[in-house]
């Protein structure tokens, strides 16, 4: 199957109100699991997406600042060793609405890597959140 042929839906991020998000992050925080925010408030573009990942992940120097390289470091995260991650995407229905294939894009990066961090035993998830948070 070609990837464009996929249901949308399977790339989709889970969307979590802020009761839900507190205990996500709760139990993270129990787990020692690292939580990572990136925050799309105001995001124009690609380039701006991909520089607050790189901030968000703190990614080295040599971080290539395309989809593959997001990927990859993701997939690696050595810099940020922890038993797992909370990804949390916040604010994103501007971006989503204005860059409909880019955030469909990072929608299947981050889904790729959760399938293939927990197929290496790490807990790995991303969600987005029902409203801007504070």
């Amino acid at each position: 199957m070609h990837p464009d042929d996929r249901d949308a839906s399977e790339h989709e991020l889970r969307t979590v109100g802020p009761d839900e998000l507190a205990a996500l992050e709760a139990a993270a925080a129990d787990h020692g699991h690292r939580v990572v925010r990136l925050d799309l408030a105001d995001c124009p573009d690609k380039q701006v997406l991909l520089a607050r990942a790189s901030a968000a992940f703190a990614f080295p120097d040599w971080f290539g600042h395309n989809w593959d390289a997001l990927s990859d470091s993701l997939r690696d995260l050595s810099w940020l060793d922890a038993p797992g991650y909370l990804v949390v995407i916040s604010s994103p229905e501007a971006f989503a609405a204005a860059q409909p294939e880019i955030w469909r894009t990072l929608c299947e990066v981050l889904s790729e890597v959760e399938r293939d961090r927990e197929s290496d035993d790490v807990p790995w998830r991303a969600v987005q959140t029902a409203t801007s948070l504070p």
